[in-house]
């Protein structure tokens, strides 16, 4: 799976807007908000830490 975050809002796009039904729409809107999950988690551990600490005398 690739790690870009654009085809999974994609698949999100397509199936919250072409479902015919929402039983229909359910497991591909799911499968898209999961691989984003699966993509922050793998992107989160390269982040710098936003706050540093200040240094202690």
């Amino acid at each position: 799976m690739s790690h870009n975050a654009l085809l999974p809002l994609a698949v999100i796009v397509l199936f919250g807007f072409h479902g015919e039904t929402n039983d229909d729409a359910a497991p591909g809107f799911t499968f898209g908000l999961a691989w984003l999950a699966h993509i922050a988690v793998h992107r989160a551990p390269a982040r710098p830490p936003s706050i540093q600490p200040e240094p202690s005398e």
